[in-house]
């Protein structure tokens, strides 16, 4: 009778399992993500601080034991007893049930970093857990709170650093469960972290996976408008290159069309007329560039397509001035 009702719990256990794993890829997508890592029992119906009905019905006095030192406040004392619970469990999914208490008891002692890898093997090796939902929401947490600077990698690292480990574990989240609750929002703070790092091209390439992966998700908006801007800034910091003026118009063009109403609108004409004016500008250089080499056929090629492609910035009033004279 006992090993029958082993059984029931087990396959009870893996029922729920895969029922969460499936809610991997259709929960709905949402914002303003706050860390409150409570708020995912009402996911699992689990309580994060009590082990399953499964755990403690199979290794009733190992999980008992370190529960208890949890319960005291003995986190270094639970922490080891978990891990010796996940290496005597560690070819059945104990295992993980013993590395989701421990990356807890490590978040209580401050060992961010640790706490995230210990729960990184339970995505690793026990994907179908039913504290999947929990660990996503535990990671992003973790991710965030070093994106925000309240976590360094190491003591006196700058908050450079910190931006950088951001990215690494955000990137995790996305990796481990790109279509949860916390995804679209861990991958528009990789991008907002590339772009504080002054690393525009990888912060675009962020943004883009925002309007990719999750089209009809509010921060498209957002995403859509800094992928603009990041573009901006490479073209502003590129000299005679015209590709990046042109894609950066585009994007913002892509924006107004999309969202004529946002609040970022304004915005976005100012940075179109500023583009064309730079890009006229730029177009100007390099035909007096031709004229002083004596190569005014060249020269003029760029001055006329100043004069039909730019007519309202302030360099089509020169290089038509220019035009007439070498045309006269």
């Amino acid at each position: 009778m006992q090993s029958v009702r082993h059984l029931l719990l087990l396959a009870l256990t893996t029922s729920l399992g895969f029922a969460l794993a499936s809610c991997r890829s259709t929960q709905p997508l949402a914002t303003g993500i706050q860390a409150d890592p409570t708020a995912v029992m009402t996911l699992s119906g689990l309580d994060p601080t009590v082990p399953t009905a499964s755990a403690m019905e199979r290794d009733p006095r190992g999980f008992g034991d370190a529960q208890a030192l949890e319960a005291r406040g003995n986190y270094r004392g639970a922490y080891k007893r978990y891990i010796r619970l996940a290496k005597k469990h560690r070819r059945n999914d104990l295992a993980g049930e013993a590395f989701f208490h421990a990356g807890r008891c490590l978040e209580e002692i401050q060992r961010h970093n640790k706490a995230f890898d210990t729960y990184q093997k339970v995505v690793d090796q026990f994907p179908r857990s039913p504290r999947f939902p929990e660990i996503i929401r535990r990671q992003y947490d973790i991710g965030m709170r070093y994106y925000q600077g309240d976590l360094r990698p190491m003591l006196g690292l700058r908050h450079a650093d910190s931006l950088a480990e951001s990215i690494s574990r955000l990137n995790a989240v996305v990796q481990n469960a790109p279509y949860s609750a916390v995804a679209p929002e861990a991958q528009f703070h990789i991008g907002l972290a590339h772009e504080q790092l002054g690393e525009h091209p990888k912060a675009a390439d962020a943004y883009a996976l925002i309007p990719a992966n999750y089209p009809d998700h509010p921060l498209v908006e957002q995403a859509k408008f800094r992928r603009a801007e990041c573009l901006y800034q490479i073209a502003t910091v590129r000299t005679y290159n015209q590709k990046y003026y042109q894609e950066s118009i585009e994007q913002f063009m892509d924006f107004l069309t999309q969202f004529p109403e946002s609040p970022l609108a304004p915005e976005s004409y100012l940075r179109i007329e500023e583009l064309r004016a730079k890009q006229a500008n730029e177009m100007l250089q390099i035909a007096r560039f031709y004229l002083k080499q004596r190569q005014e056929e060249a020269a003029k090629v760029y001055l006329r397509n100043i004069v039909r492609d730019f007519t309202d910035t302030s360099p089509a009033e020169d290089a038509s001035a220019l035009l007439k004279t070498l045309e006269s």
